[in-house]
């Protein structure tokens, strides 16, 4: 037998990221020509050791292991415009309160680990029908009803893994949003074929299709109650995953992009940096243009081995959204309330088989914010770089910490304000090169990499004189330049300002770290079984799941949620599991037994 615990001997971790809160409902206007034309000139210092990988340049060992050099052009190295515009229009969405123009997947999904229902799947007289079934093991029986159906489960190598009768039981089962589940159930289809997941449905054994042609087809489901009704999730494996309902943009609310926005106004940033047409609305040309930046100084610290980067993962709802009131456990749907156990009858020897079954109820469920990475003020290079090579790490060439590079920013048309509020994103409010106010930028940035400061050398303005038919030229100094920053031009009073400031803060943790004895990591976690995947973070999210009230790994209770950037204390505990050896464990035996 075996429990998650917090590990004693390990230090606690404070998660690379955090979120930004969305501020009030955004101000969106018709876009306005101002009178100012001109450019900046922005100095960038690295803090910290900056990747800018070429992917044209990279080449691949016979494992898959990847080396790429620092991004060049005519062999010199460059930041190229476009990912320094990316920097500074997120964090001018932030500060303005504007849309969040980037959102490649809007869908969302997740798995839970209670078992789905067996069901059979049929549209027929123009309906879908969703009914109750029960499953067997397949025999090579011939199956002569109309009530049933096959499904058979291969390997990735077209292996066939196991087969079930699935045989309805005649109870139509009433769901609200039948129409809307069959379309998230061909989303779901599509992610499972993206992960390449290990069985293929035999139907289609690529696509897993349900079909309206009046058969039936079998299917994994579970029920959620809302207002009264049944709402239903179809997936097809038993511990599968299922799309929801929401979609990304359904959370965001006003803060969906501006080009899914109905009327022809904008928000600030979409005012300022332009929009990319989308849904029916024509595009906006952007009012600025981002040169690449050019070396000044720049030492190479050669090609480094990084330590595995893990990818997004918005399934962890304890991290990317707030926690429900009186959840458990909770999606980006509904939350579980409580697990209630149910008879399902007696097995063959007389005893009577329960079921723990989830209280699920439909929720508002919001999302934290807009995702940021913390600065490491103790950055070390045991950190971030790897001693084995793998075909899921990376080798980067690096650029030295205070390496500068320079580059300009054209700007056409805007007003005295947008100047102000441009201005103070790229400064972050101080003009000062040993400033602690700083952007993230480039690859590994969940690794303490890529935090460097800017500040603006000059700006330079250009108006005409219809009177004599010439250009002016005026040139704002540094020193002048601190000025227009003395008054901040954004909100300064609600939780995303205090939020952005605290976590673009290059030492904001220093004194955290120092007195929590803890350092910025992915989770931590231990399984204790000596595999390759014992230490992955992943491990974490299990044994947080599994230890909240009344919790087991099956019955998920969430224990912590991420904390807010502002806390006085954002750490997190490492996770251990540990094994009674008096008990017999008939899964894979530990390497290590631990009381």
């Amino acid at each position: 037998m075996a429990r998650w615990v917090e590990d004693p001997s390990r230090l606690r971790f404070i998660n690379p990221y955090s979120f930004v809160s969305l501020g009030s409902d955004v101000q969106r206007d018709m876009p306005i020509d101002g009178e100012l034309t001109g450019k900046i000139r922005v100095s960038l210092i690295v803090k910290t050791p900056l990747a800018i990988p070429d992917t044209e340049g990279v080449t691949t060992d016979e494992i898959g292991h990847k080396t790429y050099p620092f991004f060049r052009v005519a062999d010199k190295p460059v930041i190229p415009g476009s990912q320094l515009r990316g920097m500074l229009r997120s964090a001018y969405e932030t500060l303005s309160n504007s849309c969040l123009s980037v959102n490649n997947n809007n869908i969302l999904s997740a798995r839970h680990a209670n078992p789905g229902n067996p069901g059979l799947i049929q549209f027929k007289n123009g309906v879908w029908h969703l009914f109750e079934a029960s499953t067997s093991r397949d025999n090579g029986q011939i199956i002569s009803d109309s009530s049933s159906a096959r499904r058979t489960w291969y390997s990735s190598n077209g292996r066939q893994l196991k087969t079930k009768i699935f045989r309805s039981t005649g109870i139509e089962i009433e769901c609200a949003n039948i129409d809307k589940a069959i379309e998230n159930y061909h989303e779901n289809i599509q992610i499972y074929k993206a992960n390449k997941s290990y069985f293929q449905l035999h139907e289609a054994k690529l696509t897993y299709g349900i079909r309206q042609d009046g058969r039936l087809y079998p299917v994994y489901y579970e029920i959620v109650e809302f207002n009264g009704s049944n709402c239903v999730y179809l997936s097809p494996a038993q511990m599968g995953r299922y799309v929801f309902d929401n979609r990304l943009d359904d959370l965001l609310g006003t803060h969906v992009s501006c080009s899914k926005h109905q009327d022809e106004c904008l928000c600030k940033a979409c005012s300022l940096f332009g929009m990319i047409s989308g849904e029916g609305k024509r595009s906006y040309a952007s009012k600025l243009r981002f040169s690449d930046a050019q070396i000044e100084s720049f030492e190479s610290m050669g090609p480094v081995m990084l330590k595995e980067l893990a990818s997004p993962k918005p399934t962890a709802v304890e991290f990317y959204t707030r926690k429900p009131d009186g959840s458990l456990y909770w999606t980006y749907d509904y939350k579980i309330t409580s697990y209630k156990q149910v008879k399902l009858g007696r097995d063959k020897n007389g005893r009577v088989k329960t079921q723990t079954i989830p209280q699920k109820k439909k929720c508002v469920i919001v999302i934290r914010g807009r995702k940021y990475y913390f600065h490491n003020p103790h950055l070390m290079t045991a950190v971030y770089t790897a001693t084995e090579k793998t075909k899921r790490n990376s080798t980067v060439e690096l650029c030295k910490p205070e390496s500068r590079f320079a580059f300009d920013i054209f700007f056409e048309k805007i007003t005295e304000q947008q100047l102000r509020e441009l201005l103070w994103t790229i400064t972050i409010g101080e003009n000062d090169e040993n400033g602690v106010q700083m952007h993230k930028l480039g690859h590994g940035k969940p690794l303490g990499l890529g935090s460097v400061k800017l500040v603006v050398d000059e700006v330079v303005m250009r108006s005409f004189d219809s009177e004599t038919l010439k250009y002016r030229i005026k040139h704002t100094t540094r020193e002048q330049v601190n000025s227009l920053l003395s008054t901040v031009p954004f909100d300064t009073a609600g939780k995303p300002f205090n939020e952005f400031m605290q976590i673009t803060r290059f030492d904001g943790l220093a004194a955290i770290m120092e007195k929590r004895k803890s350092d910025i990591s992915y989770p931590i976690a231990d399984d204790g079984r000596g595999t390759t995947n014992s230490k992955a973070s992943h491990q974490w999210f299990i044994a947080n799941r599994s230890m909240g009230e009344n919790g087991t790994t099956t019955n998920w209770s969430v224990k912590y949620v991420l904390p807010v950037a502002t806390s006085n204390n954002p750490t997190l505990p490492a996770m251990l599991k540990v094994y009674d050896p008096s008990q017999r464990d008939n899964r894979v035996k530990p390497k290590n037994f631990r009381r």
